[in-house]
């Protein structure tokens, strides 16, 4: 089982991959928006510090995707 990756795209054109703690695609995109919340201008990787205005594009790369199932439960007649 593989986990899910940030692709950061820089506005000089440069790639760089960073691998997450996440299973799910959707909790790393969760942890980006609550990131974008809290307006930090910073962003630790491992040893690496990231200016987030340099940042132009974030891909969230992976092969899992959290299955959801929505009911309705209606009380027996």
């Amino acid at each position: 089982m593989s986990k899910v990756k940030y692709i950061f795209t820089y506005i000089n054109g440069e790639k760089e991959e960073f691998e997450t703690d996440y299973d799910y695609k959707k909790d790393a995109r969760e942890s980006l928006r609550m990131l974008n919340m809290n307006k930090q201008e910073w962003l630790e990787y491992g040893d690496n510090f990231i200016h987030v205005p340099n940042i132009l594009k974030i891909e969230v790369v992976g092969d899992k995707e959290k299955m959801e199932l929505k009911l309705n439960l209606t009380p027996p007649k």
